[in-house]
């Protein structure tokens, strides 16, 4: 059995895919609130093997998402005082074809590629927002590329651009635009 946990993550997401389904789950929270970030796996030996049969149907190995809320991993507790409230918000999200999510809110997730010279984007929302704005932008925020689309969770959007010059992952960015102007 084997932990991978995630610490200090500048994030408010976490997520595990299954390249085969193209499918996948997503935990958004505000990572001040939920620093603590883990994906579990029983491993791939005899004792894994005997939990994914007693803990699954027929499809084998499993990833369990596991987050922690006002702690930063899971041996570690948070205590209420007497008459103390903490209050949290965070969504557990399916989503689909995106692969690899590069960022996320509980409204949407993009993943951003470069192969060489050519950038694909692919955007999930998980709600209908009609005449979208998908901008990227390069390391002066100066506009390289503008689609429009109608994004719903039955909707994803996958585009894709070539560059006049290759740019790092990182000196690009991307905006998702409702048509009424929210991020």
């Amino acid at each position: 059995p084997t932990s991978y946990m995630a610490i200090k993550s500048n994030y408010d997401f976490v997520g595990g895919y299954e390249h085969d389904t193209q499918s996948g789950i997503l935990h958004v929270a505000n990572h001040h609130i939920s620093p603590g970030k883990k994906q579990w796996t029983w491993g791939n030996g005899d004792f894994g093997h005997s939990w994914d049969r007693n803990l699954t149907d027929e499809d084998g190995p499993y990833i369990e998402l596991m987050t922690g809320v006002f702690t930063d991993n899971q041996p570690d507790f948070s205590w209420l005082q007497p008459n103390e409230e903490k209050t949290f918000e965070q969504y557990f999200m399916p989503y689909h074809k995106v692969g690899l999510v590069k960022n996320a809110t509980k409204e949407a997730m993009i993943n951003l590629e470069i192969n060489e010279k050519t950038v694909s984007v692919i955007v999930y929302a998980t709600s209908i927002y009609p005449k979208s704005h998908i901008n990227i932008y390069n390391r002066n925020r100066e506009i390289m590329k503008n689609f429009q689309a109608d994004l719903s969770p039955e909707e994803v959007f996958e585009g894709s651009f070539e560059m006049p010059d290759v740019y790092n992952l990182y000196d690009l960015q991307i905006d998702v635009v409702s048509n009424d102007g929210k991020v």
